[in-house]
């Protein structure tokens, strides 16, 4: 499995340099990342922020709550990159639309997974850590 999990904390300009060299380099050849965003309510401009600091790494990005199937877009994707913020919002909506396994199957078989904070969260094997 690729993982690369980060606890948030992107407030400063040094620490967002920092990640997106990390994930630079861990992302490599891939050009096209598909972005989970439904850790905060407001999906559009959740993705329109991280684009406007950078934190896709120049990376082509494609939004979960814009595919017409969910599932599909899982398959399809070179790698995912589950986004921050409420760890309960997240899974809720991930057990919901029956999505926890394709992404499961999909990094067992070697799809790069990207977690910032709830979406670390999600990756392990229980949230009963998380502060939300």
């Amino acid at each position: 499995m690729r993982l690369l999990l980060g606890s948030g904390g992107l407030s400063t300009d040094e620490r967002r340099e920092n990640w997106i060299e990390v994930l630079d380099e861990f992302l490599g050849p891939i050009e096209r990342i598909l972005f989970v965003p439904q850790a905060l309510p407001e999906h559009d401009p959740y993705v329109a922020g991280m684009r406007k600091r950078r934190l896709f790494a120049a990376r082509e990005v494609d939004a979960l709550h814009q595919a017409e199937d969910p599932i599909a877009a899982i398959e399809r994707a070179d790698a995912i990159y589950v986004g921050g913020g409420n760890t309960f919002r997240l899974l809720a909506y991930l057990q919901q639309e029956d999505l926890l396994g394709p992404i499961r199957s999909r990094v067992e078989r070697g799809m790069p997974y990207v977690g910032i904070s709830a979406g670390t969260n999600v990756a392990c094997p229980t949230i009963q850590t998380t502060n939300d």
